[in-house]
C-alpha cells in the first residue's frame, strides 16, 4: 500500500495531448514513405520516374530493394511515434533530414525532374521540422 506523500503521480492523460501534433505528423510521414516503399514493389517503373531515377538498372531489383527499405523505415517511424520515444523519433528524423537531402542531390546531379527534387527538399524540411519537435519533447537529464 502507498503512504500519502502530499505528492500527485504524474498525470496520464498528458501522454495523449503533449506531443501529439508531433505524433501524427511523424505517422503521416512514416504512412508515406511506407505507401512509397509499396509502389516502389507494385509498380517500379512509374515510382523510380516520381522519384527521379533514370533507367539505368537492368531489371526491377534496385526498387525493390528501395521498396522494402521505404516499408520498414516508414513502420520504424510509426512505431517511434506511437510509443512517443522521443530520441529514437529525433534521431530517425534527423537521419531523414540527410537522405533526403542527399536525394534531392543525386536526383539533381544526374538531371532528374524539378519536382522530385522539389519533393525531397520538402521531405528534407518537412523532417527537420518534426526532429526539432520530437528534440523539444526527448526528456533531457
Amino acid at each position: 500500500m502507498l503512504k500519502e506523500t502530499g505528492t500527485q503521480p504524474p498525470v496520464e492523460s498528458n501522454w495523449y495531448v503533449e506531443g501529439t501534433h508531433v505524433v501524427w505528423l511523424a505517422v503521416f510521414v512514416g504512412a508515406v514513405l511506407m505507401v512509397i516503399g509499396l509502389r516502389f514493389l507494385i509498380a517500379p517503373e512509374g515510382a523510380a520516374a516520381t522519384f527521379g531515377l533514370g533507367r539505368t538498372a537492368e531489371g526491377p531489383y534496385l526498387h525493390y530493394v528501395i521498396g522494402l527499405r521505404d516499408l520498414w523505415l516508414g513502420a520504424l517511424a510509426i512505431v517511434f511515434a506511437l510509443l512517443r520515444d522521443w530520441r529514437g523519433l529525433f534521431l530517425w528524423l534527423a537521419m531523414g533530414v540527410l537522405v533526403c537531402f542527399s536525394d534531392a542531390a543525386v536526383v539533381s546531379a544526374f538531371g532528374g525532374p524539378d519536382a522530385a527534387v522539389a519533393f525531397h527538399v520538402g521531405a528534407g524540411i518537412l523532417c527537420l521540422g518534426l526532429a526539432f519537435g520530437a528534440w523539444r519533447r526527448w526528456p533531457k537529464s
